[in-house]
């Protein structure tokens, strides 16, 4: 079966109208280059070239070949440059995680360029507690997440973006100074009490 190497073996011969000038100017032997000749008169039924000592001269038959030869190459070559700027733009969809309140200051610096820069890039974004985000990674739900304080996991390869920090605030007319308010089943808020209690800060 002829391929595209056929043809461009052909065509250079066409060009140079000489075997060995040719197969020094492709880089292959002149034994392989006859070989391929052959093997396209085979294929085609034709005699392809009329060989002397000087060289080779095209026959009709040679010159009908050579005329399509180049067509197909030049069509074959924006096949395979099409594919690669293909392989070679982000496309697809990822599916993202991340809690409502970590997406108000991680996402309006992430998406909006990026999308622009790959508009065949897509995002599924879902919400909700980090570390149910991060139990939906390892499950394969989502591609990646957005945590905070994320527990160590064999399945999961974790990076660092940045580091927040967190005050305690209180009033000046604060009539209950021994309340704290805040969400007791967030991860982080656990971190946080166990980090003040080690400094002696309590609440009742």
């Amino acid at each position: 079966m002829i391929n595209q190497s056929d043809l461009k073996y052909f065509v250079e011969v066409a060009k140079t109208l000489h075997v060995s000038r040719a197969a020094e100017r492709l880089g292959v032997t002149q034994p392989a280059l006859t070989y391929c000749l052959k093997r396209l008169e085979a294929e085609t039924g034709s005699a392809l070239f009329v060989r002397s000592k000087r060289g080779v001269t095209l026959t009709s038959a040679g010159e009908k070949l050579l005329s399509q030869s180049q067509l197909l190459i030049e069509h074959w070559d924006k096949v395979m440059s099409s594919i690669t700027e293909d392989a070679d733009e982000v496309s697809g969809k990822i599916r993202l995680g991340c809690h409502s309140a970590v997406a108000q200051y991680t996402l309006p610096d992430l998406l909006p360029q990026l999308l622009k820069d790959n508009p065949k890039l897509q995002f599924e974004i879902q919400h909700g507690l980090s570390r149910h985000m991060t139990e939906a990674v390892i499950s394969s739900k989502l591609d990646v997440a957005f945590a905070v304080n994320p527990v160590a996991h064999p399945d999961l390869i974790i990076r660092e973006i940045c580091r927040d920090e967190v005050s305690l605030w209180r009033a000046k007319a604060c009539l209950n100074p021994d309340v704290l308010l805040t969400e007791p089943s967030l991860m982080q808020t656990q971190d946080i009490l166990r980090k003040m209690k080690k400094r002696g800060i309590h609440f009742d």
